[in-house]
């Protein structure tokens, strides 16, 4: 089993949603690229670490080897200069309850980036821009894996997995998608007694079998329904901005008002000095016309 690092900061919606990875064969200049390169590399069973807004929330599992495909209509208008023909690699998600910010933890990190093809920027800890898909070395994704909960220990550990809502639902505090899909008691047991059966498979067919059971029902579910929930929040995000950007257009008015009260007061308080004299100017004026 191997561990890979993708970047979805365009796409993540989309890939995660559908199941997959997609990239493009090459740059859009037809040059080589390392990182679409990788995705041939991928194999059942290896894991994948998805990256966006500068955190880990996803985990994937990549159920097959990658296939040459046309890429996804529903990218719309994300990556508009990337070439159409390339790869597509099939990956069962699962949401972490606990969002990893790996910048946080990147002395930790720092240690154990690869030499070459590193996903992280090691001074920050900021992800590349230029990185879609990387690997990762065992070390780091040991450290990746400790800091994502009883998820992350299942994967580093399958023998001591647990079909618990805490290890594998989306977190209530996060997405507040799964009160309607909680397995009952005899559904618990049954799954129970399948587990038990596996106990001769391997650890990676354990996991990911462990992970397939446990969330058929209340995981596949609500990532269909994310595109619901991040509209929803995007919309909210949109409307929270439009109102800072309200606010700050108006502390500026504010600003240039004051400002252009203490310049009326200036010119004012001129005036008051010059009106004394131009008063004083009249009359010796007045005087010596009458004289």
């Amino acid at each position: 089993m191997n561990f890979w690092w993708v970047n979805q900061n365009q796409t993540w919606q989309q890939e995660i949603e559908n199941g997959y990875l997609w990239s493009p064969k090459s740059k859009s200049n037809g040059a080589y690229n390392q990182f679409y390169e990788n995705m041939r590399h991928v194999k059942p069973g290896d894991i994948v670490f998805s990256y966006f807004r500068q955190q880990i929330s996803f985990i994937g599992i990549v159920q097959q080897e990658a296939v040459t495909a046309a890429k996804p209509s529903e990218f719309g208008n994300a990556g508009s200069n990337w070439n159409t023909e390339g790869w597509l690699v099939p990956v069962e998600w699962h949401h972490s309850p606990i969002s990893l910010y790996p910048a946080n933890y990147i002395d930790e990190l720092r240690p154990t980036l690869p030499d070459k093809y590193s996903p992280l920027q090691r001074r920050t800890g900021n992800g590349l821009q230029c990185v879609y898909l990387a690997e990762v070395p065992p070390e780091m994704a040991k450290v990746l894996l400790a800091h994502l909960g009883e998820l992350g220990q299942q994967i580093l550990d399958p023998s001591n997995a647990q079909n618990t809502e805490d290890e594998l639902d989306i977190s209530a505090e996060e997405m507040t998608l799964l009160d309607d899909f909680d397995l009952t008691e005899d559904e618990n047991s049954s799954l129970d007694q399948e587990l038990l059966a596996r106990s001769d498979t391997s650890p990676e067919e354990s996991f990911a079998a462990s992970l397939s059971q446990s969330s058929a029902v209340r995981v596949e579910e609500p990532v269909i329904r994310l595109s619901e929930y991040h509209a929803e929040r995007i919309e909210q995000l949109e409307q929270i901005n439009e109102l800072e950007r309200a606010n700050e257009h108006l502390r500026r008015r504010i600003e240039d008002l004051l400002r252009e009260n203490q310049v009326l007061r200036q010119q004012a308080s001129a005036k008051a000095d010059i009106i004394p004299q131009l008063r004083g100017s009249l009359m010796n004026f007045w005087r010596r016309v009458s004289g």
